[in-house]
């Protein structure tokens, strides 16, 4: 198992922090307080059992998930949204449909993990989220990176410290961090 994914799932055990979770992360970390899926088709193919979660479940397509648990979330635009809770950015991921939802929580810290935003690099392995062998396309890594960066300095400035702590990531814009020394310094156990 890569360093990263190992102390993810230690990040993820932990009592002291709160963790959030996009897609087939989730698998990592069953204990999360909140998942989130805009992928529609991933709520009915996801080895997750999402139904048996106590997370708070989100997401920004409609679809019969939604009528058993998931809570329908608004995206729309590549830029964070504040005016109403529930109503966030799109910027072309779960992720940052997630990270804009966290802000809009009040969350003060939050450790970026496995948004690599690179091609042909996923997270979630090869092919994700197309059929298996499948390439990212350069344009959707673009927008993920564009729309990532461009809002870690409204995140700054609404008091909000994101930090990159993927050892590989093509986003630019936030302090990278050693994920193995945040949680040590965030949770306090060797």
């Amino acid at each position: 198992m890569a360093p990263a994914r190992a102390a993810f799932e230690r990040l993820a055990r932990s009592d002291r922090v709160r963790v959030a979770v996009v897609n087939e992360t989730a698998l990592l970390a069953p204990r999360a307080d909140l998942v989130g899926a805009s992928d529609g088709s991933w709520w009915s193919h996801t080895a997750f059992d999402w139904r048996a979660s106590r997370a708070l479940k989100v997401s920004a397509a409609d679809g019969p998930h939604c009528r058993e648990g998931v809570v329908r979330i608004v995206a729309a635009g590549h830029e964070m949204r504040f005016e109403r809770r529930g109503c966030v950015g799109a910027g072309g991921s779960s992720a940052f449909q997630v990270l804009n939802l966290l802000a809009q929580f009040g969350a003060a810290r939050i450790g970026l993990i496995g948004i690599d935003a690179g091609e042909p690099v996923h997270w979630h392995g090869e092919g994700w989220p197309f059929a298996p062998g499948a390439r990212l396309k350069p344009w959707v890594t673009r927008t993920w990176r564009t729309c990532f960066d461009a809002a870690a300095g409204v995140l700054a400035d609404r008091g909000i410290e994101v930090v990159n702590l993927s050892p590989v990531s093509a986003l630019t814009a936030y302090p990278r961090r050693d994920l193995t020394d945040w949680i040590e310094e965030h949770d306090g156990r060797t």
